[in-house]
């Protein structure tokens, strides 16, 4: 490498966009229990392995999905519920003082 040149080739890799949706790719699985369950479901369902972890995945994919728009419902339901709350609190002409908000009087005594 020449002084004017410090930088070192990048690998081929590194220099190929990503682009395997059109390939196939290999998934490595590591674990035994989970290729036995795998295997379980495949047999169960009469497919090939790869077709249960697609449908598999694709299941469990839409799941999270409906459960992601179930949690966004009800925060939504609760925030409307707090925000109805908030409107039937009545209008004051003055602010209230830090003590009336604590609930004390005149005296700093606790208000029941």
């Amino acid at each position: 490498m020449s002084a004017a040149n410090d930088v070192a080739p990048k690998p081929i890799w590194r220099m190929i966009p990503y682009r395997m949706a059109d390939h196939q790719m290999a998934l490595f699985i590591k674990n035994v229990e989970v290729e036995r369950l795998a295997r379980e479901l495949a047999k169960s369902r009469g497919v090939p392995v790869t077709e249960a972890i697609r449908q598999s995945l694709e299941n469990e994919t839409a799941r999270e999905h409906l459960t992601s728009q179930q949690n966004e419902s009800d925060l939504i339901a609760r925030l409307m519920e707090i925000s109805e709350q908030a409107g039937r609190i009545p209008h004051r002409d003055r602010p209230m003082t830090e003590d009336e908000v604590l609930g004390y009087d005149e005296l700093e005594i606790p208000s029941s």
